[in-house]
């Protein structure tokens, strides 16, 4: 549904842990998730990982994460894999593919020249 290459999909780590929006398509998959949402009928979300060597510790029965590969993320109208998780709807004016494309390098560190 969303994509980080395409632009649609921005994956920031803030003090919290991943924070992430997306636009959402004009199908009506992507109508459904928003209101959904919207009414709060979203359970949360799950994500998929891979954790390399050493990039995890544990103390008793609580696991730390310090690096992980993230595959996927998704959402979860019930019974999401982590329930701390939150979702929220905020409307936004849809970018170009001309600020979708700089906002892809803002996040990469990139330089860029706006014309």
């Amino acid at each position: 549904m969303a994509d980080s290459a395409s632009g649609s999909l921005i994956l920031e780590e803030d003090q919290k842990g991943l924070r992430f929006e997306l636009d959402l398509p004009d199908t009506q998959l992507g109508r459904d998730i928003a209101s959904l949402a919207a009414r709060h009928d979203i359970g949360g979300m799950s994500f998929g990982f891979n954790v390399p060597e050493g990039g995890d510790e544990w103390h008793g029965e609580k696991r730390t994460l310090k690096a992980v590969d993230l595959r996927e993320i998704s959402v979860v109208q019930a019974f999401p894999a982590y329930s701390g998780t939150s979702l929220a709807v905020r409307s936004r004016k849809p970018m170009t593919d001309a600020q979708r494309r700089i906002r892809i390098l803002e996040l990469e560190g990139g330089a860029y020249v706006a014309v």
